[in-house]
């Protein structure tokens, strides 16, 4: 569409729409997935930098939180670039690379725990 066309209300219906689902989405990253994942990663960090308390420094938060960051996006753009097939994901060379095959794989677990609380998670193999 031209720059300063008109546009028709499904157009902004569909903007609108677009719009919310992106902040939505935001939301819920960061409120759910990156705490869960600078926690993981704080977890398992041998090296991480505690006070004589046990806390951990204001300086290793701030380069967790950085570090963090650096990977939930990192792992964003991978996801989007495998959903719009602007990697090799057809490719079998590329299934032991890709993050769609996994991510499939968790949701499935996830969906299969829900339906049956009784059985564990399968272990990933990755």
């Amino acid at each position: 569409m031209a720059r300063g066309a008109a546009t028709t209300p499904a157009l902004t219906e569909a903007r609108r729409y677009e719009e919310t689902v992106s902040h939505t989405l935001g939301e819920r990253v960061f409120a759910e997935v990156f705490p869960d994942l600078a926690n993981a990663l704080a977890a398992s960090d041998l090296h991480a930098n505690k006070d004589g308390d046990g806390c951990y420094s204001r300086a290793y938060l701030d380069e967790l939180r950085e570090g963090a960051l650096v990977l939930l996006y990192r792992l964003l753009f991978v996801l989007y670039a495998e959903d719009r097939a602007l990697l090799p994901v057809r490719d079998a060379r590329y299934q032991d690379y890709g993050l769609t095959a996994l991510r499939d794989e968790i949701a499935g677990s996830a969906s299969a725990k829900q339906k049956s609380p009784t059985t564990s998670a399968p272990k990933c193999s990755r």
